[in-house]
């Protein structure tokens, strides 16, 4: 009996340590296709852009006129969308960001605080979420939103 206690104790141990250590990976490799976006974005080379993005990107920070009632961006229009989405892609702020996972959608997000909240004017504040997706093993990015 203490035996299978311990093993099992064991086994619920090691498998944090690996989702920790997966998480911590995909951190690292979400701030690596945002350089890259970043990278071509000021090379001017647009083209080159939408592999980093899933199929289809939720894009709340996008003109509604440009993409539709839906917010919805498929791939191949990203190069039209790009301009609104580049201010969002701050490598130094999303670094310092604690990463959100959601197993139902199998995603996870970073994001960052643009305005502080303010108890006088009861102002809550904003930030940003930048959603990733593992995609044929690749993180691209699944969606983009502001809170506030």
């Amino acid at each position: 009996m203490n035996k299978i206690l311990l093993v099992t104790l064991f086994f619920i141990s090691t498998s944090s340590v690996n989702a920790q250590i997966n998480l911590k990976e995909s951190k690292e490799k979400a701030l690596k296709t945002i350089k890259q976006i970043n990278y071509e974005y000021k090379k001017g080379n647009f083209d080159n852009i939408p592999i980093f993005f899933t199929q289809n990107t939720l894009c709340l920070v996008c003109d509604k006129k440009t993409i539709g009632d839906d917010f919805m961006v498929e791939n191949s229009k990203i190069p039209n969308v790009i301009v609104e989405m580049i201010s969002f892609f701050k490598v130094n702020k999303l670094r310092k960001s604690k990463i959100i996972y959601n197993e139902d959608s199998d995603e996870f997000s970073l994001g960052f605080q643009l305005a502080k909240p303010n108890p006088k004017t009861s102002f809550e504040g904003s930030g940003c979420l930048v959603y990733f997706k593992n995609d044929g093993g690749k993180i691209k990015v699944s969606g983009i939103m502001t809170i506030p």
